[in-house]
């Protein structure tokens, strides 16, 4: 009984020195970058898909060793600014000047005519130049734009990107 009013009261003294703003023996603790915290696979759903024409997209992020890389998979509709009458084009990227710091994201990413196909492309293709052609050939039509900057802020479980008047929010699948 003694040794738990005793804890109690150095409890009780620690709370009334910090509040005080008086010096405490504890030393403060301070949060360290955890590599490897955001490395993960990360989904946007769609909420119009449709069976012929699903609309997700992924970020998939990596730790190499203590900094990230990073691959987009989306559709054409990021550089349209409306689609009438065709079905979208689908991409994966490597993503450029990614940064990550802070609770927050940004990167870049960069498309040619190439690099968009007809369907939706699968999370093991990492780049355009694996996507067999035979069985998802490039989408018939033209980008309009073929660059964009994403910002954000990430934690370990959801990626939410500012895009124009709109929130992206991907949540973590892996």
């Amino acid at each position: 009984m003694k040794v738990a009013v005793k804890v109690i009261v150095c409890i009780l003294c620690a709370i009334f020195f910090t509040s005080c703003g008086g010096k405490s023996d504890i030393p403060a603790v301070q949060p360290q970058p955890q590599e490897g915290l955001y490395a993960g696979t990360y989904k946007y759903e769609y909420e119009y898909d449709t069976q012929s024409s699903p609309e997700d997209h992924y970020i998939v992020l990596e730790d190499r060793d203590g900094s990230y890389a990073g691959r987009y998979y989306g559709t054409s509709d990021d550089f349209d600014e409306a689609r009438e009458g065709y079905t979208p084009g689908y991409f994966v990227v490597h993503m450029r000047e990614l940064g990550i710091e802070n609770g927050t994201i940004s990167f870049d990413i960069e498309l040619t005519d190439k690099d968009v196909f007809s369907k939706p492309i699968e999370l093991n293709y990492l780049g355009s130049d694996d996507i067999p052609l035979l069985d998802n050939p490039l989408w018939s039509q033209s980008l309009r734009e073929n660059s964009r900057h994403y910002t954000g802020t990430i934690t370990n479980s959801e990626i939410r990107l500012s895009l124009d008047t709109v929130e992206r929010v991907f949540e973590r699948i892996e």
